[in-house]
């Protein structure tokens, strides 16, 4: 800069300062001054280390992580990793940790054992002291957060020092951030909706289901539920398979006896149900209904038909406008909803073996048809009707 002003001084003193060539002398002087001034500028802003700059960067993200104290991961840096290379450099004093995907923190322990973290690093992360309160020791507060290790939460003091378990998560639970998730895990147990907790006991009733069946960790709130293909009536405690196996070797009256018998669904116990049994799944056809004006009936601890009112004969227990009502029409659908049954019920909506016997006529067993709603009799020995369904004492 003295050059600078000599020179000044120089083009000042001549009499054609204002001549050309001066003037060009005048504006190279300037530029070196300046290109000099930008030189020194530059020097002295690249003397820093690069490095130290990137690790004051880092140190300032884990000082702010700790300022936060939010209840999680020890120091979780938000950055996914799959090992700890791809977290970046840690500045001294500390150490990265990849821990279910997510890069974490450490303070280096000393290599005598001390649980301290070194000193450059606990240097860094110290919080401002008050006026007045440079003497209190600065000492790790027990429980400062928690954080997942395995499928385990353990406690980190506020050094960054790993303490005791806080938390097992068992096999049906997840460490997520320092806690165990738990997952909606519900069962039927003793009638009840139960919950399980992380290792599969029942730890709290959810819901009480009281006179409803419990299926599938829920309570069945229908009139006619049915789980894991076996429906319950409510009035006759009677269990029905939901939905009969279509295809059998043959359709007559013995194979459909054999077919229940031999049935393993939910561990056995089935038969083919009587007539009056069959009766009761009759919904929305009042006469065929069970106790309706249709007089065919056999006897049913469950359906409350005692010995003396058993009516098996051919003609005198049936009369067409009772056992065939027309006002009960075809309704010409397969499945639910398009039978006269429980709407839960499943199966091909047409006519059913029952293991009651036509008194006068042996040869003969009693059906009940369920699209064109009617109780009749067929031959024994005849495979055109759908089949059977099973039934069995409940619970």
């Amino acid at each position: 800069m003295t050059d600078f002003l000599s020179s000044l001084r120089v083009v000042s003193q001549s009499h054609t300062i204002f001549s050309f060539p001066n003037w060009l002398f005048l504006f190279c002087i300037l530029c070196l001054a300046c290109g000099d001034g930008e030189r020194k500028d530059d020097g002295r802003s690249t003397d820093g280390d690069e490095e130290s700059l990137l690790e004051d960067h880092v140190r300032q993200e884990i000082h702010h992580c700790y300022r936060k104290n939010v209840q999680g991961d020890f120091c979780e840096m938000k950055k996914d990793c799959s090992d700890e290379s791809r977290c970046g450099p840690a500045p001294t004093g500390w150490t990265y940790l990849c821990v279910n995907g997510v890069c974490n923190i450490h303070a280096l322990q000393e290599t005598d054992g001390d649980s301290e973290p070194s000193e450059d690093g606990d240097k860094e992360l110290e919080d401002p002291v008050e006026d007045g309160d440079s003497d209190v020791e600065n000492e790790c507060t027990p429980h400062a957060s928690a954080a997942c290790d395995g499928n385990a939460a353990y406690w980190y003091d506020s050094c960054g020092n790993r303490g005791e378990l806080k938390e097992d998560c068992g096999t049906l639970c997840t460490c997520s951030y320092g806690s165990c998730a738990y997952h909606p895990n519900r069962v039927c147990f003793d009638g009840d909706v139960y919950g399980l907790d992380c290792f599969g006991n029942h730890t709290w009733k959810v819901e009480e289901c009281g006179f409803s069946d419990c299926c599938g960790g829920e309570c069945m709130y229908m009139p006619f539920p049915c789980c894991d293909w076996v429906c319950t009536d409510p009035v006759t405690g009677l269990q029905w398979e939901q939905e009969p196996w279509p295809y059998i070797v043959s359709n007559d009256w013995a194979s459909a006896i054999e077919y229940c018998e031999n049935l393993d669904l939910d561990g056995g116990g089935w038969r083919l149900p009587n007539i009056t049994e069959l009766r009761s799944l009759i919904r929305d056809c009042p006469s065929i209904e069970l106790g309706g004006d249709c007089s065919v009936a056999d006897a049913s601890l469950a359906c409350g038909v005692e010995e003396e009112g058993i009516c098996l004969l051919s003609e005198s227990c049936t009369d067409h406008d009772d056992c065939a009502p027309d006002e009960c029409e075809e309704r010409g659908n397969f499945g639910i909803g398009g039978c006269y049954w429980p709407s839960s019920m499943q199966g091909f909506c047409n006519q059913y073996w029952s293991s009651s016997t036509v008194e006068d006529r042996p040869e003969y067993a009693w059906t009940v048809h369920f699209n064109w709603p009617s109780v009749s009799y067929y031959l024994k020995t005849i495979d055109s009707i759908t089949g059977p369904r099973c039934v069995r004492e409940g619970p």
